[in-house]
């Protein structure tokens, strides 16, 4: 849906950062509320049916919104619009610029291979075996949904400024270097979860902009196709760092497991730069 809906709903690059930046900023909110929702409801009331046909009916409504509007999606698709031309000589340089693009979404799914996450069960753990109480845990969650929504503001900036690549680069080197920063403050649990904190609206940065790379700089044709092999690359690292946890699973190991996240990450931004520069050297010689 967001390779094709977003790039039609939009009549430019300006605009499309902003049709992008709206949809993460409504699924940021869902995280925000959500939880704090069912917080409220747990406390009050033990029941289990009103809640699960309460949900169950939230699902049957969003999916028939969602069929509605796929369903006029593709009318109007059908009909002859100004993008033509673009999507042509999209199609013409998709061969030469393939190799990057698929070196930036495999520099994307790297980033999933980490657990200094604020949502990864084990480094959750370790934080609890640190010390520091569920309640706070829970509250650095919500304030990592509402960080992130600073990064649906933040990548629009970056892209008018500093274009769509070099401000991808941008947002994925500052999030490496506070991802870089928990491994020496792994002895005072709490500065680490600072710095965990501070670095979601770089990764949320990044995540728009690795959606705006795929629109642009994949053909139509393809980019349900990179978009599957970008997910199904983010999946095999989540089980590569789920392998490693329970590799070394001892609370005195996680200094191992997270030498390999941070290994990771840097990788990450190693290969998203190199593929920038191919893609660079690439489209100037066409």
């Amino acid at each position: 849906l967001t390779m094709r809906s977003a790039p039609m709903s939009s009549s430019g690059e300006n605009e499309l950062a902003r049709v992008n930046s709206l949809v993460r900023q409504a699924e940021l909110l869902v995280k925000v509320v959500v939880p704090l929702a069912f917080g409220c409801y747990a406390s009050y009331s033990k029941a289990l049916k009103p809640l699960a046909c309460l949900v169950l009916g939230a699902h049957i409504l969003s999916s028939c919104v969602s069929a509605s509007l796929w369903r006029k999606t593709l009318q109007f698709e059908s009909l002859p619009f100004g993008k033509a031309k673009k999507d042509e000589k999209l199609e013409q340089t998709a061969s030469s610029v393939a190799t990057p693009v698929t070196g930036m979404s495999l520099a994307f799914a790297l980033l999933f291979c980490s657990v200094l996450s604020d949502h990864d069960p084990f480094f959750t753990a370790h934080l609890m075996a640190a010390g520091i109480a569920p309640g706070m845990l829970g509250s650095a969650r919500s304030f990592g949904a509402l960080a992130g929504l600073l990064g649906t503001w933040l990548w629009p900036w970056l892209q008018s400024r500093m274009g769509t690549l070099r401000g991808a680069s941008a947002s994925l080197f500052a999030f490496v270097l506070c991802v870089a920063m928990v491994l020496p403050c792994l002895q005072n649990p709490y500065l680490a979860l600072v710095f965990v904190m501070l670095s979601r609206p770089f990764l949320w940065a990044f995540d728009l902009a690795m959606i705006t790379i795929l629109q642009e700089l994949v053909s139509p044709k393809q980019r349900g196709k990179a978009a599957g092999l970008q997910n199904m690359a983010i999946h095999i690292c989540e089980i590569a760092i789920a392998s490693a946890t329970m590799a070394f699973p001892r609370a005195d190991q996680f200094w191992t497991v997270s030498g390999i996240s941070l290994a990771a990450v840097s990788a990450s931004a190693v290969l998203f730069l190199a593929s920038v520069l191919c893609w660079e050297q690439r489209t100037v010689s066409l």
